[in-house]
């Protein structure tokens, strides 16, 4: 059982947990212990291992020994690193997934990495963009192989540990052998390894981020992969050299959650369980994307079941009368002629308003005859200021002059627990009690009812399950501002903090409240600004939805029991209406189907003193948009440069043939799919309602923005028309493949009458994956059906793992790997020159692979003249076919083909 509401709390705590340490000395420790521990591990798994799996987990470990000595030559890790011509301490790194930003004293925008002779130091600079181009490496280099390496030794001791675990298990022949589980090998390898028991959580933390599902795309976001950043120090217990102390949080509430619901059953309870308001609840959207059909809510009969029930207890609601105000300043003024301007001397407005609101609603509640108790809540909690306007002597020195009969308790979380006794002894000493608290003390979750015996009046009761209730609610509650909930940062504000606010950050770009270059911009404001604050959010719906949330929580004060007064009296301070000035509040509220009465009430109230504002929705989905190209774009690219695994391949062709299949789906049409299917389109597509949109890209789509109608710049689209579909189609023989493969024939999947709005891949997914994929697919059917027809003894094959992806596919004749590789293009670019082309790269990939020839071989074209292009160099030829397919008629080229062939026919 799960108290939603905490979950704020909750990811504070995790972030306090965790720790922080210099990275290149982390890097340094541990790449020595393992330098010199090779002899002991190899006899620590003796005995323990058979001796297949001793060879295998040494060689392991080999790789890992290269590893850590490449990168400690290459970033000259022997030698000090120091800080030259820096703004001291005022230097960080944030670290967002796959993202590096800097955020510098001095206003430069990139750290790079100099080794200085003379002085036997690595000098760390803060250079300008266009001077980082000309330098060797820069830090977010080293930061990137310190934890590739960090990473890799962690897979290594969780591997180990889990083969030794099993190996135990496969050989135990004595029941009364002492079996370990894993973590007791993982701590023995890492003490043989000379691995601190602190560095071990590390490396252990490390490996958390990484699916343990290899077979279906894991989750790209920073839920996943946590946050970090890196604090260039300085400091006189180490004048030498500067320390890249960093900070890695990889837990988050809703990745805890998710590991709940990955081992049982999970029931998440809360009067505000569905609000959408990430500042105040678990990322709904998320936690609904990753459990997939296991994230359950009520069905429609369910609901209605709850309604009836809701309905029953409803009904002595007929003869009760809930009272809805609000304290105006006319009333404020009537309170401070009464009470006396003497009493309200202080040049703070603020405090001096809250003080007039306060004793405005104490002023009514003292003429209720059937009113006992009034419960005040405020922003702040009154007992926590020992002088100024409003602080408790003020307030009790008031009390005793004007509301003689009325006892004042004031409760904050230190002493809340004593609320029931004191308030017993309240009132038998007088009729009426007044509570003064704040909305963090016991705004929610705390019980205060009372026994019904001290109430002599007449009270309204209804019976639930036969249970009778012996307790009464408070008659009357006034809701003062919640102007907190927004944070500021300030000279105060410690690095723990900054860090809290850098992960709501991350949750509003995940959701598209923020765009990409907004995100960024106010990543860095927090780690370098005092004062502050989320002024960006101002017109967003989350702080006020929270804000909403709290109210509901409050309004559950005096909603607890089964007798009610006849009059209930809800007060608010019109500060309040100010706060939902910037939402469509009415339709978010109205969304939530169990309100308690009272609530309701006083959101009808507030209603219809909020302004309409204007709609942000389209904005979201654009950010949302963005945010997924970006997060694809980083995927693709980390998938590319590593070592390919089998399971990367599985991964890769089936990501190509869920686009070719499924380059737009419908909601109801997704939810048909298997899981793994489900789970690409939910981390590369977006919604949208039109089968095209419009984006610019700048550094091969490290910056994307999208454009749902068609902006006033050069641009690139994304449909069917830009992929030449229409054009590839008119060619039976394509047109059958397509068919016989259940390719998509057209981007339409739906006819808006059922749905207003489906998934599109994202920029990068059309142009290097579904474009890429279109060419290779097309290109080999085209080859696969000459060679039936007129030279069956050639085939097309795939690349090994080493080499997957440097091309397309390798020449067989009759099942004999040739050195003739094949490349398919879908471009649409000019061949008259070579600038298409990266030569010098693709010659390293030829050697590589012993090649003789490469055919790059275009899909579509509409030249006139057909120019076959060759080049030569060091003994490498490089075949350029500009296209298979006329676009002009669609018809192949049998010209391409008989270039092809008369080049690959004497190959044996």
């Amino acid at each position: 059982m799960l108290d939603v509401r905490s979950r704020r709390q909750r990811q504070i705590c995790i972030i306090d947990r965790d720790g922080r340490e210099c990275i290149i000395e982390l890097f340094r420790v541990i790449f020595s212990g393992i330098l010199q521990s090779e002899k002991r591990l190899e006899t620590f798994l003796k005995n323990k291992l058979e001796l297949k799996q001793i060879i295998n987990s040494l060689n392991n470990f080999e790789k890992i020994k290269e590893l850590g000595s490449e990168i400690y030559k290459k970033f000259n890790l022997e030698y000090p690193y120091k800080t030259i011509d820096v703004e001291e301490n005022n230097n960080f790194i944030i670290q967002s997934n796959r993202t590096y930003i800097s955020v510098l004293g001095n206003g430069k925008s990139h750290i790079i990495l100099d080794f200085n002779e003379e002085r036997n130091q690595v000098d760390i600079k803060t250079v300008n963009k266009d001077e980082s181009k000309s330098t060797k490496y820069n830090i977010f280099e080293l930061i990137r192989s310190i934890n590739k390496f960090l990473r890799q030794v962690g897979f290594y001791l969780e591997n180990t540990a889990a083969m030794i675990e099993k190996h135990a298990k496969d050989i135990q022949n004595d029941e009364s052998r002492i079996i370990y589980d894993k973590s007791n090998y993982k701590y023995s390898l890492a003490h043989e390894l000379m691995i601190l028991n602190e560095h071990l959580k590390h490396l252990e933390a490390t490996t958390i981020n990484y699916k343990k599902n290899k077979k279906i795309i894991g989750d790209i976001s920073y839920y996943s992969h946590g946050l970090s950043y890196f604090h260039l120090k300085d400091s006189d217990n180490h004048l030498g050299s500067t320390h890249i102390d960093f900070f890695t949080s990889y837990s988050n509430p809703e990745k805890i959650l998710l590991e709940l619901c990955s081992r049982a059953k999970v029931y998440g309870i809360s009067a505000t369980a569905t609000i959408k308001s990430v500042y105040s609840n678990y990322n709904l959207s998320y936690l609904r994307k990753m459990l997939d059909e296991n994230y359950i809510e009520p069905d429609d009969d369910e609901i209605v079941q709850i309604q009836d029930m809701l309905d029953e207890k409803r009904e002595i609601y007929n003869d009760i009368n809930i009272n809805i105000k609000a304290i105006d300043n006319y009333k404020c003024n009537l309170i401070e002629e009464k009470i006396g301007e003497d009493y309200f001397t202080s040049n703070d407005n603020f405090a001096k308003n809250r003080l007039l609101e306060l004793f405005s609603v104490i002023d009514d509640f003292s003429t209720h005859e059937s009113s006992q108790t009034l419960l005040i809540l405020n922003r702040a909690n009154s007992s926590k200021s020992k002088d100024g306007e409003y602080s408790q002597d003020k307030i009790s020195e008031i009390m005793k002059i004007f509301y003689k009969n009325i006892e004042c308790i004031f409760v904050d979380s230190k002493n809340y627990d004593n609320l029931s006794g004191d308030l017993a002894k309240a009132l038998d000493k007088n009729k009426k009690a007044v509570v003064i608290s704040s909305y963090a003390s016991i705004g929610a979750g705390v019980n205060l009812q009372y026994d019904k015996a001290f109430y002599e009046g007449d009270l309204l009761s209804y019976k639930t399950l036969d249970y009778i209730d012996n307790k009464k609610d408070f008659d009357e509650i006034f809701l003062g501002d919640l102007t907190y909930n927004k944070p500021v940062l300030n000279d105060d504000t410690t690095n723990n903090e900054r860090l809290k606010y850098l992960y709501l950050l991350q949750e509003f770009y995940y959701l598209g409240l923020l765009a990409q270059k907004d995100f960024k911009n106010n990543a860095k404001a927090i780690f370098r600004s005092n004062g502050y604050s989320f002024m960006c959010f101002k017109n967003q719906k989350h702080f006020d939805l929270a804000m909403a949330s709290q109210i509901i929580q409050a309004i559950g004060r005096i909603t607890r029991t089964n007798n009610k007064n006849k009059n209930i009296y809800i007060y608010y301070s019109l500060n309040l209406i100010d706060r939902f000035n910037d939402i469509v509040f009415a339709n978010e509220i109205s969304e939530y189907e169990f309100l308690p009465l009272e609530a309701q009430k006083l959101f009808d109230d507030l209603q219809e003193k909020i302004k309409t504002p204007k709609p942000v929705q389209n904005d979201m989905m654009i950010n949302k948009a963005n945010y997924v190209s970006d997060q694809g774009h980083k995927y693709i690219k980390g998938l590319l440069a590593r070592n390919w695994s089998d399971d990367d391949i599985a991964l890769w062709k089936q990501l190509r043939e869920v686009v070719l299949r499924y380059p737009t789906i419908t909601k109801r049409k997704l939810k048909e799919l298997e899981k793994p299917v489900r789970q690409i389109i939910k981390e590369f597509y977006f919604l949208h309602n039109k089968e095209h949109y419009f984006y610019t890209n700048e550094g091969d789509f490290k910056e994307v923005n999208i454009y749902f109608d068609e902006p006033n710049a050069p641009c690139y689209q994304v449909s069917q028309s830009n992929a030449k579909l229409d054009i590839l189609l008119k060619n039976p023989l394509i047109s059958k493949f397509f068919e016989d493969n259940e390719f998509a024939t057209s981007f339409k999947c739906c006819d808006f009458k059922n749905e207003d709005e489906f998934y599109i891949l994202s920029p990068v997914l059309f142009q290097n994956i579904y474009k890429g994929s279109l060419g290779e697919f097309v290109g080999k059917c085209i080859l696969d059906d000459y060679f039936n027809d007129f030279c069956s003894e050639f085939s097309l094959g795939e690349l090994d793992s080493e080499h997957y992806e440097f091309f397309d596919f390798v020449l067989e004749k009759n099942s004999e790997k040739l050195p003739v590789y094949i490349d398919f293009k879908h471009w649409k670019l000019s061949y008259k020159s070579d600038e298409y082309l990266i030569v010098d790269e693709i010659k390293a990939k030829m050697k590589s692979l012993d090649a003789k020839v490469l055919f790059i071989i275009n899909l579509l074209a509409g030249y006139d003249e057909f120019s076959i292009r060759e080049i030569n160099e060091d003994g490498l030829k490089m075949v350029i076919l500009p296209y298979l397919i006329d676009e002009n008629n669609s018809q192949i080229n049998n010209k391409a083909l008989e270039v092809f062939f008369e080049n690959i026919k004497d190959f044996k």
